[in-house]
């Protein structure tokens, strides 16, 4: 084979030098439900994992698509996280699972105190800065988890406690102004006498 042989080849099988500009577009445009997408691709994969170690069928991939009676490419598709679901795929994926991976919120009409204020020593995994104080205040309505608050280098940061809550990963918080803050305290505080 010739050098203008072995080019022509790889010309012909190459992408063109705008694929990756046309896939970082895509990616752009389709942020919103591409994050969800892989966050149900996550909690697939750790519900498989989960029923392995318990031996819960299903417990791959083949076995979760023998059971919804599609192909194991279609759920290997569904596990990259790039998959646009629709409201029935989730509803099915939910029931095969038993698990929740769409939750629409109900409206939060209340704080129930739970708890008195409780110490933990937490170590982000980013800047290993001890979490001196996170203070739970209580539950939101009937539905999300326990509204938690906590100071860190001066700043002020909440949390809403769920299943999947990772309290050493500050990404999981978001940062509040100090009258927000302050605010939440004074409530707790009020309804905890």
């Amino acid at each position: 084979m010739t050098k203008k042989e072995i080019l022509a080849k790889l010309n012909s099988i190459a992408k063109p030098a705008d694929d990756w500009l046309v896939d970082a577009k895509f990616r752009v445009d389709n942020q919103e439900w591409l994050k969800k997408s892989q966050a149900i691709a996550l909690k697939i994969l750790r519900k498989l994992r989960d029923n392995k170690a318990n031996q819960i069928i299903p417990s791959t991939q083949v076995q979760l698509a023998e059971q919804l009676g599609v192909s194991a490419q279609q759920v290997n598709k569904w596990v990259k996280g790039k998959e646009n679901f629709t409201i029935d795929t989730i509803s099915k994926l939910e029931a095969a699972l038993s698990i929740g991976l769409f939750d629409i919120p109900k409206p939060q009409t209340e704080i129930i105190i739970h708890k008195s204020v409780i110490e933990s020593l937490i170590y982000s995994r980013r800047s290993k800065t001890e979490f001196k104080k996170k203070t739970e205040i209580g539950l939101i309505g009937n539905y999300y988890g326990y509204l938690n608050v906590m100071t860190l280098d001066g700043k002020f940061y909440w949390c809403i406690e769920n299943y999947d809550t990772d309290f050493e990963d500050l990404e999981d918080w978001e940062e509040i102004n100090e009258e927000l803050y302050n605010s939440i305290i004074k409530f707790y505080n009020s309804k905890k006498q």
